[in-house]
């Protein structure tokens, strides 16, 4: 998956910025903030020649899922022993919702099979993941009004949301009742997955920049691309409720975060 060209254009910038013209400032050292930021959206799995069953009714779908764009927040916390290297430590709630596709390339006469196409079109399975990280953050010029900075993170994703079980939901006639016209809702799982919770193994590299608000504030920019592993559905399931064959697959999520936060130790600078 081809990463967004925003990521080089900002980089670029930072770099062509012009800093060498500020005037020397305060050095932030110690710092800790909150950010909220959005995700992009990309396609995590396609499924062709999906068989959907109806009793003796067959037809044959095309079934996928995307992760559509949600919003996150962020912990950072930053330290610098020196005044170019640092340490920075973050937990990111990535808000990772899914968006489910449908579509019969096969139709066998069923409509209780339509119905539960039409319904997975509409199916937005919310998601939530944890990624709590720890790297080294790089800021060439530590003593400008505007420091921009690259760092790069590693840790653990934390998901209890599965990325593969998938259903859709009908009206069926109640058994329980003698009249025809009585119905219940019924789930038909294209894909199921008896352990949707997982713990994986994530990093990131980010580029922004921070800039003082104030004696003891500072604001942040970041735009940020994480690599998030996702099971993904190889092939089809023989039949309903079935646990598909998967792997794993690496899934770029580029998110765009701004914060805030609290600078609890610095180093004075000085004017030229």
């Amino acid at each position: 998956m081809r990463r967004p060209p925003a990521l080089a254009l900002v980089v670029l910038a930072l770099l062509a910025f012009p800093l060498h013209a500020q005037a020397r400032g305060d050095q932030a050292r110690l710092s800790f903030g909150l950010g909220i930021g959005s995700s992009t959206s990309s396609e995590l799995w396609t499924v062709r020649d999906q068989p959907m069953y109806d009793n003796a009714n067959i037809d044959t779908i095309i079934v996928s899922r995307s992760l559509r764009p949600t919003l996150g927040l962020v912990f950072l916390a930053t330290w610098f022993p020196k005044p170019r290297f640092g340490l920075a430590a973050e937990a990111h709630l990535l808000g990772l919702g899914y968006e489910d596709h449908c579509r019969t390339t096969y139709a066998s006469g069923s409509a209780r099979n339509l119905a539960q196409c039409r319904n997975i079109n509409i199916q937005t399975p919310p998601g939530t993941a944890a990624a709590v990280t720890l790297g080294g953050m790089f800021r060439p010029f530590p003593t400008a009004g505007v420091q921009p900075y690259l760092r790069g993170n590693v840790g653990l994703l934390v998901t209890q949301q599965s990325a593969v079980r998938m259903r859709g939901t009908t009206l069926v006639p109640d058994p329980e009742t003698p009249d025809p016209t009585d119905s219940t809702l019924a789930d038909y799982y294209v894909y199921q997955d008896e352990h949707p919770s997982a713990i994986r193994p994530t990093g990131a590299i980010g580029v922004g920049f921070t800039a003082f608000v104030g004696r003891s504030y500072q604001t942040r920019l970041e735009l940020k691309d994480n690599m998030v592993l996702f099971e993904q559905v190889t092939r089809p399931a023989t039949f309903p409720n079935e646990i598909p064959d998967t792997r794993n697959r690496l899934h770029h999520v580029v998110s765009l975060t701004i914060g805030f936060e609290v600078v609890l130790e610095k180093k004075r600078g000085r004017r030229y």
